[in-house]
Order: structure tokens, then C-alpha cells, then sequence
């Protein structure tokens, strides 16, 4: 037989029979080398070669003082059996039933929360969405089937930054703990109010929460704002108050303006921005107040927080673009409600600068449906991924193209019976569009929930506009004629939206003067 080449090339070596099994030590090792050397590329290339085992856990023995109690163990172990082998053999089993696994380096501290509450918090990705509200805590708490649908729709946000950010913040710790624990409770009782485990930790967080808080440094720390981002997931899934979800948000939202728009430059700063804006937007346009977020300040963070993967992740550019247009929207409805309801209030200077920023977002929205549809087109073949938010998009789009119609048909009802027609059929589009979503994506139909009361609330007030459109036509009034303030209030009862009492101030003086840029130039162009 030919001795072992040093090439890399296979050698034959002969196993027949009248060879015999070989007793050559360096035939023997070549054999071994040519089995395992597919194997051994395999693993230089996957990445791994040389690094930690991270699936198998290194086991550490204990110290000084349990190795002392150890022999004492051992010493009992083998008090009925004098022989020396059976002393050794209590004291081995009574050391390893002392040994300790820990974590896996290097999120020791977060891999050992995740392996004791056997929850991953990274699961809970989806429940910061923009599409995120107080409805989604009615519906969890009403049909509890649904959570499991949303914890398996992971995606890029704040808590993927949670592991290497554990151990360095305990009102952050404490609120990843609390959250574990209740997920944990929901987990194996959906329908059971929280333990006394639960509570006392949601106690604990809270305490921690308020002690942040009253520091004027570290209140502006970033981690104080995603424990607040934490805790309000903790709401959502706490069907004992309703309001302290809301709670929550306000006091983010209060914690985002006391940060300012220049802190949130990091990835992390960005991530928190995105999921507090969506909730911010509909606390908004549910309380009739404006959207601080339509500032020039914080649409500039909007633009710059593209980040994330996914053609229509809450990251992405045709999303974040979407957000851009939407949270001038709030204010647009406060001011147009106060027309409506306070005509005597107002002049045609006012009635018709309303009307000239409502049609300059409508015209801003249609753009931005043309682009969502050829982006759509061009990745029709792709398979749809976890953080794709088409559905949800779509809804959202459709849902303020409805408010933005309707505002503008209560300031001029002489556009109205146009608008009237494509807010009917934007109405059904968003009730289909949950049809659909309910058989394939549960986790959209869940974050649709409050398109669809826009457009139940359009569709079951048809007949009141469309009669009151109607008959001031016909009466041959001024082109600056409103809708009723009662049939405006009833389409605004049914979306579950506030109705107050404009102040002085507010009817005197309308707000627009900080708005979005593009709204701007569009409604300079149109007058």
C-alpha cells in the first residue's frame, strides 16, 4: 500500500478481504481524515468555527463553603458503608446536585430571565406597531385567542435592542420582569386577573418607574422611555383598567416631548420614536387634540428612522412616509369640529383655509396610495413576511382618506356629493379588507379593529349625509354651507371620538402655522 500523501486529494486505500483490516497507525488516522473532512468544510464554512458552544451550557462547581457542606453530605452518604469508594461516590453526587448551569455568554443577564419565566420578550415585537391601541386591549382581553397569533410575528424594534441593554437600567429590568411574569400568567390563565407574583413585580416596576422619573438626568435616558414603552405592553394585556393603557401612552408621550426631537439619534432612540407615534397619533385623534408630531422638529426624526428590513415594515420608507402625512390630521379634524359645531365663530377667511389644508391631505394621501400600489405590483411574488404591514397600512390609509373627505364635505357641501360617493366605497373596501384579513392574518385583523369602526360609523350614517348634501343643493345656499353640526356629531359619536367645547382662544386664532411643510406649499398653491 502507497504511504500517505500530504496533497489534499482522496486516496484509494484498499479494505477488501485479502487486504485485511489495517493495523497501520498512519493508515488508520488517514482513514479518519479523509471521513471527516467533509464535515470539517461544512463547518468552516457556516460561520461558527472556533466559537463558543452557545447551545451547550459549561457547567461551574460551587464554592469553598458548599464543598465543605458537600463532604459533610458525603461523610452521611457513607456512614452505613465504611469502604472509602462509596464516601467518594456520596460526595461526587453531592457536589453535581449543588453545580449551577449559567447563561450563555455574552446576554447572560437576559438569557437568564428568558430560561426562568420561559418567555422570550422579543415575541412581543408585533405589540409595538403604530396600529397599536386601546382597542387592542379590549379585543385581547375580550378574545384572548388572539395574542398567540401576535407573538408569532416577530419584528425589528426597541426590544431587539433588550438583551445587550439588560443589567445596565433596573427600572428597564424591572419592567422587562414585570412583563415576563404577566405574558407568563396569560400564557396559562388568559382569562385570570393576575397573581399576587405579578402584581407585586408590576408594584416593584412602578416604584422603579417613579423613581426614574423624579431624577431630571436620568429621566432622559432612553431606557426610561422603552420601561414606559414596556409597562404600557403590561396595560395591554391587564384587562382590570382600561384607562391605564392610555395612561401610559400620555406619559411617553409627555417623556418624548421633555426629550426633545434631538436626542433620538441612536437606532434605539429611533425604535422607541416609531412605536410611540402610532399610539400618540389615535390617542390623539380619539381625545380631540392635535398631534404633536406634526412639528417640522419631529418630522424630521420621522424621515430620519428608515431603518428597518422589509418592503412594509413601520420602518420602511413608503410607511414612514405615510406617517408624515397623517399627524397634521388630528389638528386638521380639531379645527374643522370647531367650525362645525361653533359657526357663528368663524369666518369665510377660516372656513376657507380649513377647507384648502383638508384637500391639500387629500391630495398628499392619493399620491402616496399611487406609489403604495406600485411597490405592491412590484413585490407581488414575494412571499409576504412577519413584519409586512400591508393589510394594516392599506386600513389606516383608507380610514383617514375617509376622515379627510368627510371634514372637507362639512366645510363646502357643495363637493360633497362626490366624495360622498368614494368615502362610501373606501368604507366597504376597509370592511372587505378585514374579511380577508381574518382568514389569513390574524395579527392584521386584530391592529384593523379601529379602521373598522371609521368605516361601520361612515357606512351607518350614509343616509343622514347624503340627504343633507341633497336638500342644501337644493336650497341653492353659499358655496361656504356646512353639514349639520348634529349630523357631524353623530358620524364623530359613533368613531368613539371626543366632542368638546372649542375655548376662546381656539375659535379665534386656528392652528396651522407649525404644520407640515408639503401641506403648507399645497395649500399656498391652491389659493
Amino acid at each position: 500500500m502507497e504511504q500517505p500523501s500530504s496533497s489534499d486529494s482522496y486516496e484509494f486505500i484498499d479494505l477488501s478481504s485479502d487486504a485485511g483490516v489495517p493495523t497501520s497507525r498512519d493508515t488508520r488516522r488517514l482513514i479518519r481524515k479523509q471521513a471527516m473532512s467533509r464535515v470539517a468544510a461544512a463547518r468552516r464554512q457556516g460561520g461558527v468555527w472556533g466559537q463558543h458552544n452557545r447551545r451547550q451550557f459549561p457547567v461551574s462547581g460551587p464554592d469553598l463553603e458548599q464543598q465543605a457542606e458537600a463532604k459533610d453530605e458525603a461523610a452521611a452518604v457513607g456512614s452505613t458503608r465504611a469502604d472509602s469508594y462509596s464516601q467518594q461516590r456520596g460526595l461526587m453526587l453531592a457536589t453535581r446536585a449543588r453545580m449551577v448551569v449559567p447563561v450563555s455568554v455574552p446576554s447572560s443577564g437576559y438569557e437568564s430571565m428568558r430560561i426562568y419565566y420561559g418567555f422570550d420578550l422579543l415575541d412581543l415585537s408585533a405589540l409595538t406597531t403604530f396600529h397599536t391601541g386601546r382597542i387592542t386591549a379590549q379585543l385581547l382581553s375580550r378574545e384572548p385567542f388572539r395574542l398567540p397569533h401576535v407573538l408569532r410575528c416577530r419584528q425589528w424594534s426597541y426590544f431587539s435592542f433588550l438583551p445587550s441593554r439588560y443589567g445596565h437600567s433596573a427600572c428597564l429590568d424591572d419592567a422587562a420582569h414585570c412583563v415576563a411574569a404577566r405574558v407568563r400568567h396569560w400564557m396559562g390563565s388568559p382569562s385570570d386577573p393576575p397573581d399576587d407574583g405579578v402584581l407585586s413585580l408590576y408594584a416593584k416596576s412602578l416604584a422603579s418607574l417613579q423613581r426614574a422619573l423624579n431624577d431630571p438626568i436620568l429621566c432622559l435616558q432612553p431606557e426610561i422611555l422603552c420601561a414606559t414603552a414596556i409597562l404600557a405592553i403590561y396595560e395591554l394585556l391587564d384587562s382590570a383598567e382600561d384607562q391605564a393603557w392610555v395612561r401610559h401612552v400620555a406619559g411617553a408621550s409627555v417623556l418624548m416631548k421633555l426629550r426633545g426631537p434631538q436626542r433620538y439619534q441612536t437606532d434605539f432612540d429611533k425604535a422607541l420614536f416609531l412605536a410611540q407615534a402610532g399610539p400618540i397619533y389615535t390617542e390623539a385623534m380619539l381625545n380631540d387634540d392635535r398631534c404633536f408630531l406634526e412639528h417640522y422638529a419631529w418630522q424630521s426624526v420621522f424621515r430620519s428612522s428608515v431603518l428597518g428590513p422589509g418592503t412594509f415594515s413601520d420602518s420602511s420608507e413608503i410607511i414612514v412616509a405615510l406617517w408624515t402625512i397623517l399627524c397634521p390630521v388630528p389638528g386638521l379634524f380639531k379645527d374643522v369640529q370647531n367650525a362645525v359645531c361653533n359657526i357663528t365663530d368663524t369666518d369665510n377667511d377660516i372656513i376657507g383655509s380649513l377647507y384648502t389644508r383638508a384637500r391639500a391631505i387629500r391630495t398628499l394621501l392619493l399620491q402616496w396610495h399611487r406609489q403604495f400600489e406600485e411597490i405592491s405590483l412590484s413585490n407581488s411574488s414575494s412571499k409576504q413576511s412577519g413584519d409586512d404591514k400591508q393589510y394594516e397600512t392599506l386600513g389606516i390609509y383608507m380610514a383617514n382618506l375617509i376622515i379627510v373627505n368627510r371634514l372637507s364635505v362639512s366645510l363646502n357641501t357643495r363637493a360633497g356629493t362626490e366624495l360622498e360617493v368614494e368615502t362610501q366605497d373606501v368604507a366597504s373596501r376597509i370592511i372587505e379588507l378585514d374579511r380577508k384579513a381574518s382568514a389569513t392574518n390574524p395579527r392584521a385583523s386584530l391592529f384593523l379593529a379601529l379602521k373598522v369602526i371609521v368605516a361601520e360609523a361612515t357606512l351607518s350614517t350614509k343616509n343622514e349625509w347624503q340627504q343633507a348634501i341633497i336638500l342644501l343643493d337644493e336650497d341653492h345656499v353659499d358655496a361656504k354651507s356646512f353639514i349639520s353640526s348634529q349630523i357631524f356629531e353623530h358620524w364623530v359619536h359613533l368613531k368613539g371620538r371626543k366632542i368638546r367645547s372649542p375655548s376662546a382662544a381656539t375659535t379665534q386664532k386656528f392652528y396651522g402655522g407649525t404644520a407640515c411643510p408639503r401641506i403648507q406649499q399645497l395649500s399656498q398653491r391652491a389659493t
